[in-house]
């Protein structure tokens, strides 16, 4: 039995990235963070929605951006309301 080892390291690193997503999703759940305030980058990486995307749903209002200086930040229970994947920190089911 031949194993093609591209396909084997690519199989390997989407595992890997799910379960990172799957971890950091799991850990902000349980942490009670409804209030967390994340930078779009950081809200990006959680969510694996792009920047663009992130900032575009700001400007049509879907997501209300609070500024630090130059710096613009989500409320995660904001981003799991507007997108509709991510368990709702409160009740860890999915909106």
């Amino acid at each position: 039995m031949k194993i093609d080892t591209e396909q084997l390291a690519e199989f390997l690193q989407q595992l890997v990235e799910q379960a990172a997503r799957a971890g950091a999703e799991q850990a902000l759940a349980s942490a009670n963070i409804e209030d967390r305030m994340l930078t779009v980058e950081e809200a990006s990486e959680l969510t694996q929605i792009s920047k663009q995307t992130l900032y575009q749903m700001i400007e049509d209002g879907e997501l209300e951006a609070h500024h630090f200086g130059r710096s613009k930040r989500l409320r995660w229970s904001q981003i799991c309301a507007a997108t509709k994947r991510f368990p709702n920190p409160q009740s860890g089911r999915v909106n």
